[in-house]
């Protein structure tokens, strides 16, 4: 049986020694190739069933099957990853109610492990005593002395304060500075307001200059409902004064105490002359450099009613200004009237 298969596998095949043979040997070919389902059509392959040898209609089978189930097996994987993404979609809204209910069975509860922040107001000590350190710094381009000369203030949550820092400049030329400040812990910067502060403010000092800076503040009431500073007590104020980037107002000033410096050098040249010839002239007491209005000898509780008295002195010359803008008001809408009657009197 095998070898007639082989023989007439030959015979189909193998081309004859003639021309016309071997063009029929060729479209027999063509007729029996592999099944082409694109172009089936064309093919006659049910006419021919008989005539093929059968290892070309096995063949023919086996790539048919091949086809099929390869077109089988592409629509599965599609079925399969239809299927894992609405599992996934499916777990995702399920996972919290599936938890609810194994939570519920089970006896168990976010509620066991959660952190209740709360705060019973019976429980809160609203007298509560902070205390307050100050510190200073100076960076080291700037050559002035600055230190607190109030170290340390007790305090109650609500209750306005007042301390005081004092600067000196031992250079012999104005420099201007600016400071910031820093809390510690950092929570309380949330709670800590300032009325009154010299921060984030150009300092301008004169050579050999002291000046005392205010700083008034007070502790927001709520830093007694802050679960994260109950056990806080100490809070730490620092200032840190650094030369400002524009030095262009102490360069002029500079300048201006240089031309003074060489006026008083010959204004005393011309004293020391006229005291060669007898004449002696009164001197005027005093140092020229020192900024105007400034008082070594001022006390801080000075400092504040001088503040005062002038907060006090601006208010009534607002108030005054106003009036007199009133006042000239009614006058200016008088004089419209009288003229409105004039010329309706006239018409």
């Amino acid at each position: 049986m095998i070898e007639e298969q082989v023989k007439a596998e030959s015979e189909f095949f193998l081309p004859s020694s003639s021309q016309r043979e071997v063009d029929g040997q060729i479209e027999k070919v063509k007729k029996h190739q592999v099944f082409d389902p694109n172009n089936h059509d064309d093919t006659s392959l049910a006419e021919l069933e008989d005539k093929a040898p059968l290892a070309v209609q096995e063949r023919r089978q086996t790539v048919q099957v091949y086809n099929l189930f390869k077109e089988k097996t592409q629509w599965g994987e599609f079925y399969r990853m239809y299927g894992i993404v609405l599992m996934m979609l499916g777990g995702f809204f399920l996972a919290v109610p599936f938890y609810n209910v194994v939570c519920q069975t089970f006896g168990f509860s976010m509620s066991q492990h959660a952190k209740d922040y709360n705060f019973d107001n019976d429980k809160v000590n609203v007298f509560r005593k902070y205390r307050i350190s100050f510190m200073a710094h100076t960076q080291d381009d700037l050559p002035w002395e600055f230190q607190p000369q109030t170290t340390c203030l007790v305090v109650n949550a609500g209750e306005t304060a007042l301390a005081f820092y004092k600067v000196y400049n031992r250079s012999d030329k104005p420099i201007s500075g600016i400071a910031v400040y820093q809390i510690f812990p950092e929570e309380v910067s949330l709670y800590f307001n300032k009325i009154q502060c010299f921060c984030f403010e150009n300092q301008l000092l004169y050579p050999k200059e002291s000046v005392d800076l205010p700083i008034l503040f007070y502790l927001d009431p709520a830093i007694n409902y802050d679960a994260n500073l109950t056990g806080k007590k100490d809070i730490m104020l620092t200032y840190h004064f650094f030369p400002s980037a524009d030095q262009s107002i102490a360069q002029v000033l500079q300048k201006e105490i240089e031309k003074n410096n060489d006026d008083q050098r010959k204004l005393n040249e011309k004293r020391d002359e006229l005291k060669a010839r007898g004449i002696v002239l009164e001197e005027v007491k005093g140092n020229p450099l020192v900024a105007p209005g400034h008082n070594p000898k001022e006390t801080p509780e000075m400092f504040v009613e001088k503040v005062l008295r002038n907060q006090k002195r601006i208010d009534h010359t607002i108030k005054l200004w106003k009036e007199n803008q009133a006042k000239e008001m009614s006058i200016k809408e008088s004089v419209n009237v009288d003229k409105l009657t004039e010329s309706e009197a006239v018409a």
